[in-house]
C-alpha cells in the first residue's frame, strides 16, 4: 500500500512538469508504466459519432498500437461507459479483450476519466496473466485515472487561457494600432486645417505618420505636373536622411513612377522589393538600405498626380498592411486638400494685402460694416473725418454702437445718419444712399453701398470725402453768381422794356429786316430775364428766403391749366398729350404756384426731347404704400437720359449734350421746391423708349 502511495506521489510530481496536453499524455503513461511495471497501458478516446474508440496514447509491450481503433460496443467498453465506474475483467480469453492478445487467459482493467458526469477518456490496463491486478493495483489505477483526468483538464484549461490571452493580446494590438492610426489621422487633419503655412506643419505631419505606421522614414514628394519640376521634398521619421538632389526623371523611376502614372496606391513587401532588385531594378532613392518594405500613396488633384507620399521600413521591420496603405491614402487626400486650401489662403492673403494697401493709401475715408454692425475695414482718413480717436486697428471688429457713443456729444448729425444706416442694415435695404453732413468745421460727403454675396447681404461700404473746400468754393461761386445776376436783372429789364417800346412805337416805320432784328433781340432779352429769375429763385430756395404759401387745391386743375399753356408747343411738335389725372383726385396742400412751375418744367422737358409723333402723359394716384401722399408721374417716349448725367441729374447746371439742352436749372429747381415741401422727386424709369419722372405731394387731410 505504501508503495502504491509513493507511485501516486511520484506521478503527481511528474505531472506538475507539464502544461501542454500534447506532451502530457504519452509521457505520463510511460512514466506510470515505469513506476508500476504494468505491461500495457493505453488511453482510449470514445467517438460517439463513429461508434469507435481510438488509442490516443499507449506504452508497454502489451499495449494496443497508437491510433488503433476498436468498436465502442465492446462489452467491456459498454459496461464502463454506461456505469461510469471502473470495470475489472480478472480472467478473460485474450481474444475477448478490447484489443485481442494471442494468449489463452488475460486480465484487463478499464478506468473512466470523467469530466463531471461525462466520460471523455478510458485508462486501459492489460496483462497476459489472469488476476494480474489486485485490489491495491485497482485502487492505484483509479487514483491515477483521477489524477490524469485533472491533469488533462488543467492542461486544456491552460491551453484555453493561453489561446484567450493570445487572442486578447491580438485584439488589444489591433485596437491600439487602430487607435494610434485614428489619433494620427485626427492630428494630421487638425494640423492641416490650422491657419498656418503648409510648409511649416508638414514635417510634424510626416513624423506623426511614421510613428503611426511604425515606419523608418516617410517621404513627401510634390511637383508641378505641367512643368515636371519638383518643388517640395520632405522626410520624417526617427532618423530622417539627407534629402537627395535629383531630377524629376530620377525621382519618378521604379515604383514611384508606377504610382504617378496609374494614380493608384502600391505597397511592396520585403520579398517583392528583393525580387525587383534581383530582376535588375536599381536601388530606389527613398530606401536607405536594401530589403525594406515600401508603401506609396499618390497625391491626386483633380484626378491628376501631383506627388506621392511614401513610407519605408528597414529589413528588420515588418511589412506594411492594407490598413497601413488605407491610412496613407487618407492622409494623402488630406494633404492634397490642405494644398488646395493653402493656395486659396495665399490668394486671399494677397488680395487682402492689395485691398489693405488701397484702403490705407486712399485719401477718402473707407468703412466696411458687417451685417452684425461690426467694423470690418476702416482707414485713417475715416477716423479723421469723424473725429474718432486711436488708430484704425483699434476700431476693427468693434461695434457701430461704440462709434455712436463716441460721437453722440460731438456730432449729433453724424449719429442720426449712423442710426439710419443701422436701420437699413437691419431691414436688409440694398439701395445705395448718399448725403452730406457737418462734422465740426468740416463738410463730409458720404456714400453708402450695399455689399452682397452670392445670395445674401454681407454689409455696407461707406465712402467719405472732405468737401469743405469744394463747398466753400461753391458758396463763393453762388454768392458771386447771385450778386452778378442780381446786378444784371435791372439792366436786362430796362433793355427788355426799351426793346418792347421800340417795337410797339416805331414798328410801322421800321423795315421788315429791322423789325426782325429787334424781335430777335427782344426774345433773347426775355430768355435772359427768365434765366436770371430762375437763378435767383433757385438761390432763394437754397437759402430758405422763398417762403412757401401752401393752399389746398386739386392737382387736376394744375394739369389742365399747364396743358393749355403748352398747347401751342404740343401742336407745333406734333405730340400726343395724355391727361390721365382723374378730376376727383384727392386735394393736396402745397404752394400751388411753385407746384405749377415744377409741372411746367417737367412737361417742358418732355415736349423738348420727345420726337414728333411721340406721347407725353401725366398721371396721379394714391399708392397703398404711401396713403398720405399723391404720387404724380410725367412720362414721355423720348430717347432717355444720357448715362453720364443720371447720377447728378437734379444738381444745378447739369445738362446733357443734346441739341435741345437747357440751362441745367429746371430739375434742380424742381428738387428744391419739393424738398422744401418735405417731399422728393426721382427718375422712376429711363431707357431708349422713354423716361418717367415721379414726385409726391402731401394730401390735404394728412397735412392738416
Amino acid at each position: 500500500m505504501n508503495n502504491h502511495l509513493a507511485v501516486l506521489n511520484e506521478v503527481l510530481q511528474f505531472l506538475r512538469r507539464f502544461q501542454r496536453a500534447e506532451h502530457l499524455v504519452q509521457e505520463s503513461l510511460a512514466y506510470m508504466a515505469q513506476l508500476t511495471g504494468w505491461a500495457g497501458l493505453a488511453l482510449l478516446s470514445p467517438d460517439h459519432e463513429t461508434g469507435m474508440v481510438r488509442v490516443t496514447a499507449s506504452t508497454g509491450p502489451l499495449a494496443p498500437p497508437l491510433d488503433g481503433v476498436a468498436p465502442a460496443d465492446h462489452p467491456l467498453i459498454v459496461t464502463v461507459l454506461q456505469a461510469k465506474v471502473s470495470h475489472y475483467a480478472a480472467e478473460t480469453p485474450g481474444a475477448a479483450l478490447v484489443f485481442p492478445l494471442d494468449v489463452d487467459r488475460a486480465s484487463a482493467l478499464l478506468v473512466p476519466l470523467k469530466r463531471g458526469e461525462w466520460v471523455h477518456l478510458l485508462l486501459y490496463l492489460v496483462s497476459d496473466a489472469p488476476n494480474a491486478f489486485d485490489a491495491d493495483a485497482r485502487l492505484l489505477a483509479e487514483a491515477l485515472g483521477e489524477v490524469l483526468s485533472s491533469a488533462f483538464q488543467n492542461a486544456e484549461l491552460y491551453v484555453s487561457l493561453r489561446r484567450e490571452a493570445f487572442e486578447r493580446r491580438q485584439t488589444e494590438d489591433r485596437f491600439w494600432a487602430t487607435t494610434r492610426k485614428t489619433e494620427t489621422l485626427y492630428f494630421v487633419t487638425r494640423a492641416l486645417i490650422a491657419p498656418c503655412y503648409l510648409d511649416d506643419i508638414l514635417p510634424a505631419v510626416l513624423n506623426s505618420i511614421a510613428n503611426a505606421l511604425r515606419a523608418n522614414i516617410v517621404w513627401l514628394l510634390r511637383f508641378d505636373p505641367a512643368n515636371q519640376q519638383v518643388y517640395t521634398l520632405l522626410a520624417g521619421g526617427a532618423a530622417p536622411p539627407v534629402l537627395p538632389k535629383l531630377s524629376f526623371e530620377e525621382f519618378s523611376q521604379g515604383a514611384v513612377g508606377e504610382v504617378l502614372r496609374d494614380g493608384r496606391p502600391l505597397f511592396l513587401t520585403k520579398t517583392a522589393m528583393e525580387a525587383r532588385l534581383q530582376a535588375g531594378e536599381m536601388q530606389p532613392w527613398y530606401a536607405t538600405e536594401v530589403g525594406g518594405a515600401v508603401a506609396i500613396a499618390p497625391l491626386l488633384m483633380q484626378d491628376q498626380s501631383c506627388g506621392v507620399l511614401l513610407a519605408v521600413n528597414r529589413s528588420d521591420q515588418p511589412d506594411f498592411t492594407q490598413a497601413d496603405v488605407d491610412l496613407l491614402m487618407a492622409i494623402a487626400a488630406q494633404i492634397v486638400s490642405a494644398m488646395q486650401h493653402a493656395e486659396l489662403f495665399r490668394a486671399v492673403e494677397e488680395e487682402r494685402e492689395r485691398l489693405r494697401a488701397v484702403v490705407k493709401s486712399s485719401r477718402d475715408g473707407v468703412i466696411l460694416l458687417g451685417v452684425d454692425l461690426r467694423l470690418l475695414v476702416v482707414n485713417r482718413p475715416a477716423l479723421r473725418f469723424l473725429g474718432l480717436p486711436d488708430e484704425p486697428g483699434a476700431w476693427i471688429d468693434r461695434s457701430l454702437w461704440d462709434v455712436v457713443h463716441t460721437l453722440r456729444d460731438r456730432a449729433r448729425h453724424v449719429v442720426k445718419i449712423v442710426l439710419g444706416e443701422m436701420r437699413r442694415i437691419r431691414d436688409g435695404d440694398d439701395l445705395p444712399h448718399d448725403g452730406e453732413v457737418k462734422v465740426g468745421l468740416r463738410t463730409i460727403q458720404w456714400v453708402s453701398w450695399p455689399v452682397r454675396g452670392d445670395v445674401q447681404l454681407l454689409g455696407r461700404l461707406f465712402m467719405m470725402r472732405d468737401v469743405t473746400n469744394a463747398r466753400l468754393l461753391d458758396q463763393f461761386r453762388d454768392d458771386l453768381t447771385h450778386t452778378m445776376v442780381h446786378d444784371l436783372r435791372n439792366p436786362l429789364t430796362g433793355i427788355h422794356a426799351a426793346l418792347t417800346l421800340l417795337l410797339r412805337g416805331a414798328g410801322d416805320s421800321l423795315l421788315e429786316g429791322q423789325r426782325h432784328i429787334i424781335s430777335i433781340a427782344l426774345l433773347s432779352a426775355e430768355r435772359m430775364v427768365k434765366l436770371v429769375n430762375a437763378i435767383l429763385d433757385t438761390s432763394r430756395l437754397e437759402t430758405g428766403q422763398m417762403p412757401l404759401k401752401p393752399v389746398v387745391f386739386r392737382f387736376s386743375d394744375v394739369v389742365r391749366d399747364s396743358a393749355k399753356l403748352q398747347k401751342l408747343t404740343i401742336t407745333q411738335h406734333e405730340l400726343n398729350f395724355i391727361n390721365a389725372v382723374p378730376e376727383d383726385i384727392p386735394l393736396v396742400l402745397a404752394d400751388k404756384e411753385l407746384v405749377e412751375r415744377v409741372l411746367q418744367n417737367l412737361m417742358g422737358n418732355a415736349f423738348k426731347f420727345t420726337p414728333a409723333g411721340g406721347e407725353i402723359a401725366v398721371r396721379a394716384t394714391v399708392e397703398s404704400d404711401m396713403p398720405d401722399k399723391l404720387c404724380i408721374s410725367v412720362s414721355d417716349t423720348g430717347p432717355g437720359i444720357p448715362p453720364e448725367i443720371q447720377r447728378n441729374l437734379f444738381t444745378k447746371f447739369v445738362a446733357g449734350q443734346q441739341t435741345e439742352r437747357g440751362s441745367g436749372l429746371g430739375l434742380a429747381f424742381c428738387r428744391m421746391v419739393l424738398e422744401a415741401h418735405g417731399e422728393r422727386i426721382w427718375v422712376a424709369q429711363t431707357s431708349e423708349q422713354g423716361t418717367t419722372f415721379t414726385f409726391t405731394l402731401p394730401l390735404a387731410g394728412s397735412a392738416s
